[in-house]
């Protein structure tokens, strides 16, 4: 399978986009109202279409073996893409956007036997019929049509990232701790505040200098001493002469040969 950035950039939207269908359908009939199941605000869910391209790279890759060590493989990549997500959610975006701490055996809530089974199955689904038909989409579509839904695409997740994920309201505050009411009136003032923000990083980082290395100086004596007896080990194995002053210096005990190589290359027109 070969796909190129472009268009597994616009699989990866469609795929988010089906993921998103398919949790607001589930979620939303399991609470008995409309639900969005994402972290963003529009209809996507990008895990499942990071899923999607990870499993399309994975099945060409196993096609021809067993299904039962497609399962295996399957069941292994989805359970740790579904793992690695939770975590970035949760530790990251302070989000779960899935709990599976009522489910038997979870782990920590986010990963569990009956859902990782269930991933398997939809993987087997999936390569019988999304597969291929994603690589047909994919390589029909013409490559300017492409480039110009890539790039509105990436434009709305973008800027819908910045906002469900509160970066544009860190901006603004830091922006307003950076520049106080009336700064845009007075540029002395923003001056001053940029000149209070330079001394305190310049403070901080004199401070890192300054600190004192004794804590190091057993770290490289210890490095010093090991490397001082590889270089006597591969002197004496390989017949080379490492008691040059200073230690930092090989020489050759057949210097005769090496010079008559020497000299010959000189020779040479």
């Amino acid at each position: 399978m070969y796909l190129s950035i472009e268009r597994a950039f616009l699989l990866f939207y469609v795929f988010s986009l089906l993921g998103w269908v398919i949790e607001s359908v589930y979620r939303s009939l399991d609470r008995g109202r409309p639900v969005n199941p994402g972290l963003l605000c529009g209809p996507y869910l990008p895990l499942y279409g990071t899923g999607a391209i990870i499993l399309m790279l994975l099945y060409s890759a196993i096609r021809e073996l067993h299904p039962a060590l497609r399962g295996i493989g399957y069941l292994l990549v989805l359970t740790l893409v579904e793992y690695a997500a939770g975590l970035l959610l949760l530790y990251v975006f302070n989000r779960r956007c899935w709990d599976y701490r009522d489910e038997p055996l979870n782990f920590q809530g986010l990963i569990c036997p009956g859902f990782s089974l269930y991933w398997v199955t939809l993987a087997f689904i999936f390569e019988k019929t999304l597969y291929p038909l994603s690589l047909w989409l994919a390589r029909s579509m013409d490559s300017l049509l492409v480039y110009r839904l890539d790039a509105l695409v990436l434009g709305i997740m973008g800027m819908d990232f910045i906002y469900s994920t509160g970066l544009a309201g860190r901006a603004w505050a830091f922006a307003d701790r950076l520049m106080p009411a009336g700064s845009l009136a007075a540029p002395e003032r923003f001056l001053a505040a940029m000149a209070v923000h330079h001394e305190q990083a310049n403070h901080r980082l004199a401070s890192w200098m300054a600190r004192p290395g004794v804590e190091y100086v057993a770290v490289r004596r210890t490095i010093r001493r090991r490397a001082l007896r590889a270089r006597s080990v591969i002197a004496a194995k390989f017949g080379l002469d490492s008691t040059y002053p200073g230690g930092v210096m090989i020489r050759l005990r057949a210097q005769r040969g090496v010079q008559k190589m020497i000299d010959t290359i000189k020779g040479m027109k």
